[in-house]
């Protein structure tokens, strides 16, 4: 990972090793981020409010807030 100063991770790369029989295969994923906090916020879809209006919080979930 590449991570800066203030914590934000720029990039990250994993590798995983199979092995399939005698046969070994790689996976690697990498993945690289750019303008970090200059992305907008999706707006909330309409049927949320709904939804949240519609359910009932369960044990333990009642001092959490969904946004």
């Amino acid at each position: 990972m590449f991570i800066d100063s203030r914590g934000f991770i720029h990039s990250y790369r994993t590798v995983r090793e199979a092995t399939f029989d005698e046969d070994v295969a790689r996976i690697i994923s990498e993945s690289r981020y750019s303008k970090v906090g200059a992305t907008d916020a999706p707006e909330r879809s309409s049927w949320v409010a709904t939804a949240k209006n519609r359910t009932t919080p369960t044990a333990g979930s009642q001092n959490r807030t969904v946004e």
